[in-house]
């Protein structure tokens, strides 16, 4: 026979008995199992690391306002000059 005229190979496996079809399902659900926790996981990781990120743009954009400066320019002779607006009164709401 020519090699060309050859069916293609395929790795096939039926299992023939009961047990081993009942094996055969319990596997495939437990591979299914596992890809649905593991792609739950990186979901959730995700969100997390999402939050995380847009909490400390959030913090920081609040220390920033928090601080009082308006102005940061740069000094002809170097360095940085940071414009302050002395700080307000606040109010204290515990009383």
């Amino acid at each position: 026979m020519d090699v060309m005229q050859q069916r293609p190979y395929y790795l096939t496996w039926r299992p023939s008995t009961f047990l081993g079809r009942v094996f055969a399902l319990a596997f495939a659900l437990s591979l299914f199992a596992v890809l649905l926790v593991v792609s739950v996981a990186a979901v959730f990781l995700t969100l997390v690391a999402l939050a995380v990120y847009v909490g400390y743009g959030w913090y920081r954009s609040w220390r920033f306002r928090r601080t009082g400066i308006t102005n940061i320019t740069r000094h002809p002779d170097g360095g940085l000059v940071i414009d302050v607006v002395p700080e307000r009164e606040t109010v204290d709401r515990r009383r």
